[in-house]
């Protein structure tokens, strides 16, 4: 049987497991972590959001919106329970517990991908579909740390190196700021915090060095060299880029008075640093 979770388009993955081959993407028979976690997510939001408004009518008496009450929690008990639902198959079909991670599913081959994927990472712990402090959450950190995908200076989109862009060593600042956020956030253990915090400033630093030499924001970096733009793909990478504006800010909110930030960025830009990003290949 077909897991009972949405298939879409996993484009990092596909590209690694087609052995770099854009001709060879085959995204219809992908069952991928990273969107059914999203979906997870935006199902639970949305639950709350109707409940709220349902308690919120409730309050007011017998007022315009008062007939909407019992529609808006039947709502939420519906988006509650797909919400379950999705995360019961999920488990049943996308974790691996005697690895501690997460894997898109193949529906042709009726098998876990052979990819050692971030987007598997960092979108469950975004989507809080790990618990905290849980013993899921534990194995989840001992996976990622030993996945080869943690570099000096932020996460590969995967461990292939394929010449696609969304292989190694690329770090893409939506998963960068997903697994951060994922990793170091109430709730969750100490060292899982940690770790957060870790890959935050390493990003920000490598970040902040291309900045420094060149005035320009990437759309991708490399994770293994500080201030080094990404490269691979079908076309030459974008500058001045709006999600990589918009993580970075965000994560500053956060990270930019930390000494911990400090400090790798006084390393990143004492090193030596690619002064524009790698061009297509």
């Amino acid at each position: 049987n077909a897991p009972s979770v949405c298939p879409g388009e996993a484009g990092h993955a596909a590209d690694a497991d087609a052995g770099g081959g854009l001709a060879r993407i085959d995204t219809s028979n992908v069952v991928p972590v990273d969107l059914n976690a999203l979906l997870f997510r935006a199902e639970r939001t949305l639950a709350r959001l109707h409940a709220a408004a349902a308690a919120k009518h409730a309050a007011e008496g017998p007022t315009r919106g008062y007939a909407d009450v019992a529609a808006h929690e039947a709502r939420a008990r519906d988006l509650e329970a797909a919400a379950d639902r999705r995360a019961a198959a999920m488990r049943r079909w996308l974790w691996r517990p005697e690895v501690g991670d997460w894997r898109d599913w193949h529906l042709r081959e009726a098998a876990p991908s052979t990819v050692t994927a971030l987007s598997s990472f960092a979108a469950p712990l975004w989507a809080a579909l790990v618990a905290p402090a849980s013993p899921e959450e534990k194995a989840m950190v001992r996976a990622l740390r030993e996945s080869g995908l943690l570099m000096g200076a932020g996460a590969a989109a995967t461990t292939e190196r394929t010449g696609e862009q969304w292989d190694a060593p690329n770090a893409w600042p939506p998963l960068q700021h997903m697994l951060i956020r994922g990793l170091d956030a109430p709730g969750r253990a100490e060292d899982t915090r940690a770790l957060g915090r870790q890959v935050a400033c390493q990003w920000l630093a490598s970040a902040h060095a291309a900045w420094s030499t060149s005035g320009f924001m990437y759309e991708k970096y490399d994770a293994s060299i500080h201030g080094k733009g990404g490269g691979g793909g079908e076309y030459v990478p974008q500058v001045g880029f709006g999600w990589t504006n918009g993580a970075i800010l965000d994560l500053l909110s956060t990270y930019g008075a930390d000494d911990a930030l400090t400090a790798e960025m006084a390393m990143a830009t004492a090193g030596d640093v690619d002064r524009a990003p790698e061009t297509h290949q």
